[in-house]
């Protein structure tokens, strides 16, 4: 009886001495006393280092933002924006849908 192409227990390493020491499924081998270990590219390098700048500048706080906005609630106060060709940009710009970083 040929018993060569049976294996042991799924999950068991095999016997001391077997010829199917150390072999993987595929042809490959078992890494043995080696850690595992990446490599990134540069380009993803680069990339993980602008999302953390953007990272960055989202959870800071925007100096320029807030000045601009000190100024629009100056306005606003002062009744400088309380004036109907102010109110129809505003509306015009809401229903296009345009881009709001521009001023009044």
């Amino acid at each position: 009886m040929d018993v060569s192409g049976i294996r042991g227990p799924a999950g068991l390493p095999p016997e001391k001495g077997s010829k199917s020491q150390g072999k993987v499924k595929g042809g490959g081998h078992r890494a043995r006393g080696r850690a595992d270990s990446i490599s990134i590219s540069s380009d993803s390098a680069k990339k993980a280092e602008q999302v953390d700048h953007y990272v960055q500048r989202l959870a800071a706080p925007d100096a320029d933002r807030e000045e601009h906005l000190a100024e629009v609630r100056a306005r606003l106060e002062a009744g400088e924006l309380d004036r109907p060709e102010v109110f129809h940009r505003t509306a015009a710009k809401i229903l296009s849908g345009s881009d709001h970083s521009n001023p009044l």
